[in-house]
């Protein structure tokens, strides 16, 4: 009997099912994947820092007023009205004062007995006692002035008469009238110094007579800031001559006031150390105004003494250092974009600052985490400190950070989807 012919095998219904449900599932699979990637939102950017997050700045070491007061072959010393700061070509040796010290005495009569802005203070009349004074004034060959006795006069007419012409007298009137005794004025001088830090100022007596009434140039630098600061004086030196009523016009002896700026402050005389001026000048130190000051002692004639001291004058705008702060050209850090790509940050615009040699600034830089934009979107900050003010200057970038494609989301899926 013949063979029956062969019949070919059908494909099962069910595992032809079990199929269409893998490849049914892949597809969904794949595409909740490429949709979950498509719609994971990209990990931040952490830029990173290439300077110094703090960072401190202070003037040029070269940039010295050393360099100025060494011109000088006498004791010289510069210092500005709005730092403590002083320099000097002799720090320690103190030096006589001569009629430098009626600024002591003004300002320690004023710290005793204040005078309130825009008042003239007590009035003080004069009494044979201030005859009396004149007379051993002029026995030591002293400048005195009038006294008519009888006459009273305010305690800003008594500053003036010790400050413009120096009128020894009127110091020593002053002194007696505020604390009594030569004994308590030394007295009242020393915790004063002290409370200032001026500790090679020594005063026997208020008018500068004595040639044991001393301090180091540095000190008498800061005597001039001290005085500057104290309205009275600062209205008094500044000027070129005023009225007393009983005595007449009396003119200061300041032979630089007058010079552009100039504000005084006040001259000293003596044979035994010759001629000395403390001298300030109105100057601008970047986007600030400031005055200098100079100290200028012991010069052989006046005429040495005016040269020497506009020569510091003139000179005292190289000790001021223009320091750069934020470089506008410079790299502040870098970011790396999603692809790999290396996007430099940089500051939006430079800054400077004017710094005296006792002063400092400083910047601080903050970055944070960001995504995808254009050239130049703000990427930080940088905040900076400085005497004439404070500033901040944006950190931005220097080229797009472009969002990955959706490719490189399906390529990253650690870095898109772990965090």
């Amino acid at each position: 009997m013949p063979d029956a012919p062969e019949v070919p095998a059908t494909r099962s219904p069910r595992r032809g099912l079990r199929i269409g449900i893998i490849a049914a599932s892949v597809a969904v699979l794949a595409l909740g994947y490429v949709a979950v990637c498509a719609a994971a939102p990209l990990p931040e950017l952490h830029p990173r820092l290439t300077v110094d997050a703090a960072q401190t700045y202070r003037p040029d070491p070269e940039v010295s007023p050393q360099r100025i007061v060494n011109q000088q072959d006498e004791p010289t010393a510069i210092g500005w009205a709005d730092d403590t700061g002083a320099w000097t070509n002799d720090f320690d040796t103190p030096r006589q004062l001569a009629s430098i010290t009626k600024i002591v005495t003004v300002l320690v009569c004023l710290d005793a007995e204040p005078v309130e802005a825009g008042s003239d203070g007590p009035r003080y009349t004069l009494t044979e006692r201030d005859a009396e004074i004149r007379e051993d004034v002029l026995r030591s060959d002293g400048v005195v002035a009038d006294v008519p006795v009888g006459r009273s006069l305010t305690t800003r007419q008594f500053v003036e008469l010790a400050l413009l012409p120096s009128a020894n007298n009127y110091a020593i009137g002053l002194a007696e009238r505020v604390f009594g005794t030569n004994a308590a004025f030394q007295k009242a001088v020393g915790a004063w110094a002290a409370e200032h830090d001026l500790r090679t100022l020594r005063i026997s007596e208020p008018s500068g007579l004595s040639d044991r009434n001393v301090a180091s140039a540095t000190d008498v630098v800061e005597l001039g800031r001290l005085a500057l600061a104290e309205p009275l004086i600062a209205e008094v030196v500044a000027e070129p001559w005023t009225e007393i009523p009983g005595i007449g016009p009396i003119e200061n002896s300041n032979p630089l006031l007058g010079d552009e700026g100039v504000v005084g402050i006040k001259t000293g005389t003596l044979s035994s150390v010759g001629y000395n001026l403390l001298v300030a000048r109105e100057s601008r130190v970047g986007d600030r105004e400031s005055v200098a000051i100079a100290a200028v002692l012991g010069r052989p004639t006046p005429k040495d003494r005016a040269r020497d001291s506009r020569a510091v004058m003139r000179d005292a705008p190289k000790a001021v250092d223009a320091v750069t702060l934020v470089d506008a050209e410079a790299r502040i850090g870098t970011v790396r974009t999603w692809q790999g790509r290396t996007v430099e940050l940089r500051p939006a615009k430079g800054a400077t600052a004017a710094l005296l040699p006792a002063e400092t600034a400083s910047r601080t830089v903050e970055v944070g985490a960001m995504g995808a934009g254009e050239a130049g979107r703000t990427a930080g900050v940088i905040r900076v400190s400085a005497p004439d003010g404070n500033t901040s200057v944006p950190v931005i970038t220097s080229a797009e950070i472009v969002e990955p494609d959706l490719w490189w989301r399906l390529t990253h899926p650690i870095e898109l989807l772990t965090r």
